[in-house]
């Protein structure tokens, strides 16, 4: 039976050496900088490392990584926003970032929509 930290670690993967990931969110963060830092959705980013809790823990804390395009180092706390740099997965990007500019759309037209709906809330 696993532990809860081997359970951890089956979610929260170790990076592999020398491999370039699609960094699915559209932030990062900095060291000393407060807040996050908006980045391109999708950017390349290299030398990924993973970051343990401390010395004696096999739990992943956070990832840092280097983003390709500005060679400047960043870390971010999610396994799942890094996918492999495959042209499988670069197809499968894309297709999810066309997907969201639809869902975008629709949802700017709900919004609008809604707007005008008069409610108990809202009356004109």
């Amino acid at each position: 039976m696993k532990d809860s930290n081997e359970e951890y670690n089956d979610y929260h993967g170790e990076p592999k050496p020398g491999m370039e990931y699609i960094y699915r969110l559209d932030m990062a963060w900095q060291n000393g900088v407060n807040g996050h830092i908006p980045i391109e959705l999708n950017s390349i980013v290299t030398d990924v490392v993973a970051e343990y809790r401390d010395n004696d823990s096999c739990v992943i804390n956070r990832y840092f990584f280097t983003l390709k395009s500005n060679d400047e180092r960043y870390h971010c706390g999610y396994s799942w926003a890094f996918a492999e740099n495959t042209e499988e997965n670069e197809s499968i990007a894309n297709t999810l970032a066309s997907l969201k500019a639809i869902i975008d759309k629709y949802q700017e037209i709900y919004n609008d929509k809604y707007k005008e709906l008069v409610t108990l809330a809202k009356r004109p």
